[in-house]
């Protein structure tokens, strides 16, 4: 389980979009989003916003991530920690950054979902 969401660039005139990206996290690293993204909406806190003003708060929740031990692994390098649903700071900030990633691809994008 987790959250279904996706950034899209809307047409101004029409309102649809043909450049959707979907992503999914799991509720598993929800903590990361709730202790340095919004501690009131965690990782929903970017719903309705644009990808240009999620940049700068992904920057600054990743950089918190990394005082945390073993931030730099996670489920794509370090095997031996368990899969992308284990509760670990390295799949928080791996997760974490494929969202800025994406942002930062569409900043004109606004981001919505479950």
């Amino acid at each position: 389980m987790g959250y279904d969401f996706e950034i899209a660039d809307k047409c101004s005139h029409c309102g649809r979009s043909d450049n959707d990206t979907h992503l999914y996290t799991s509720y598993n690293h929800s903590w990361a989003f709730y202790e340095y993204l919004d501690q009131e909406n965690g990782l929903r806190g970017l719903y309705g916003k644009k990808g240009k003003e999620t940049t700068e708060p992904l920057e600054t929740m990743l950089e918190c991530l990394e005082y945390l031990d073993d931030w730099d692994k996670n489920c794509d390098n370090y095997p031996q920690g368990g899969d992308g649903w284990a509760i670990t700071a390295g799949n928080a900030y791996y997760f974490a950054k494929r969202i800025l990633e994406t942002a930062q691809k569409h900043p004109e994008g606004i981001w919505s979902g479950d």
